[in-house]
This record gives C-alpha cells, structure tokens and sequence, in this order.
C-alpha cells in the first residue's frame, strides 16, 4: 500500500510539473513551425574560429580540406549561420548534412532550447542551378 502511495504522489508530480511547463495534452502537437535560411557551418570550426564557414578551413597547421563534412561524419553538430551571425543548431544526425557544409539551406522546423536549436522537420539546400533541393534525413526527429 505504501508503494502505491508513493507511486501516486510521483504521477501527480510529474502531471503538475509537465502542466507548469505547457504539456497539457491540448498544447502538445501544436508547436509552432519555423523556417530559417543561412550557411550550414560545422559548429566546432566556427565556435573556435569564424572564419570557418564553409567546407575548407584553416588551422593552425594550415588549409584542411573537407574539415566541415569530416567534423560532421564524426558526429559533430551542424548549425545554420543566419544572416544575424546568429547559429542555430540543428537537432537531427550531422552525417546526413555532412557533404553540405558551407551550402546555403532553408531549414523548416520546430525551435527548441530558447531557440538556439532546431528540430527539423524539412532541410533543404540550394543546388548550383539555384533550386532548393530536399536533403534526406535518416532518421528525422517528430514533432509530436
């Protein structure tokens, strides 16, 4: 019976305290959608120097070609740099994103963390004929 007491007082807790936050069960699925344009940078290159913007970058032993998609592939986060110098991060598998790195992108989604992230629901990048073309994301991060 104390058990049962305890497992009561832990459910009413949680259901107070998602409640406070604004997860009643009217407010979830109905997050709000964004869409951002910018850069896609490598955030590890960037946050130490911004001059890393696109796929090449310098380091202290000189130009490393390919830095952006090596960064990505080893699991490193990638960002949009909007034109604010603002960079969101993007809440979905950088290795789907690595060969785009220093691409222009138009990145719809939901904001999290303050919104200093992202979690998108569509990425695109713009090809050399000027055309947004659809990146595929493996495993893509719901919304609900």
């Amino acid at each position: 019976m104390r058990r049962l007491g305890v497992v009561l007082s832990f459910v009413v807790a949680v259901a107070v305290a998602m409640s406070a936050l604004g997860y009643s069960q009217g407010q979830m699925g109905k997050e709000k959608s964004t869409t951002i344009t910018g850069s896609l940078v490598d955030t590890k290159c960037y946050s130490m120097n911004p001059a890393n913007k696109g796929m090449d970058h310098m380091t202290p032993m000189g130009e490393m070609k390919g830095c952006g998609a090596l960064c990505a592939r080893l699991g490193i986060p990638v960002g949009v740099l909007t034109a604010k110098k603002e960079v969101i991060v993007l809440v979905t598998p950088s290795t789907d994103l690595a060969d785009f790195v220093g691409k222009e992108t138009r990145v719809t989604g939901v904001a999290v963390h303050n919104g200093h992230s992202l979690r998108p629901d569509k990425i695109e990048v713009k090809g050399d004929d000027g055309k947004w073309v659809a990146v595929n994301i493996t495993m893509p991060m719901p919304t609900k």
